[in-house]
């Protein structure tokens, strides 16, 4: 089974984040640098926009994973263009298909997240216009916080429904992603690891990030 890990930067030391973008580059098994773009009203806090995200992606050799939590994320679209794919939320109040068509439109990977009081089925419409869904396993807005349980079964069922539909679709998880969770998510059928803390924090990246595929 192939894993990917995006890294994201949400709990580095912003002080120095050109070193701590840095190490993650030159680590073995951050796949992509994941971006949590906040608007203050979407979710109730902020993080940072397309000024610095550009830099990031203009600096560093590592594919840029944007992650849209915000109002409108349609206006958003045209100013991440230097993204490797875009995931925005079915909870926003923006037409879903219009969001997708304008990510694709610009050449980039589309996903769709969905929080954790979310059902799977609100977004089954659009999943053959997808590359990934992404469950968030805590509610967004904040890193550093607990694993939620409960979106195990909102795993597996968004795995048996693409198993069974033939979707080509990968399933992600964010939120309190770690050496243990991270298991746990792979066995329910995830692929994509959305990480923060663990590897923010962690003395060894590479190992890390090995810690948290484990055999897989």
């Amino acid at each position: 089974m192939d894993i990917k890990i995006a890294s994201s930067i949400l709990c580095c030391d912003f002080l120095h984040l050109s070193n701590e973008i840095e190490k993650l580059e030159n680590s073995d098994g951050v796949d992509y640098i994941h971006l949590d773009i906040m608007d203050g009203n979407f979710v109730p806090n902020l993080s940072f926009g397309p000024y610095i995200s550009e830099l990031i992606a203009k600096n560093f050799s590592v594919p840029i994973e944007t992650h849209l939590m915000v109002s409108n994320p349609i206006k958003f679209v045209e100013k991440f263009y230097f993204s490797h794919s875009i995931i925005f939320h079915i909870e926003s109040n923006d037409c879903p298909m219009e969001v997708i068509d304008r990510i694709k439109f610009l050449d980039m990977k589309v996903g769709i997240a969905i929080n954790p009081e979310t059902s799977f089925e609100k977004m089954i419409d659009y999943i053959d216009y997808l590359d990934i869904i992404l469950v968030m396993t805590v509610s967004p807005g904040f890193g550093g916080q607990k694993f939620l349980d409960s979106q195990i079964n909102k795993i597996k069922d968004i795995k048996s429904y693409v198993m069974k539909n033939h979707k080509n679709v990968s399933i992600g998880v964010d939120g309190g992603i770690n050496s243990v969770t991270s298991q746990s998510c792979i066995d329910a059928g995830a692929t994509n690891l959305v990480v923060g803390s663990f590897l923010n924090g962690a003395k060894d990246i590479s190992s890390a990030c090995h810690q948290l595929i484990g055999d897989f």
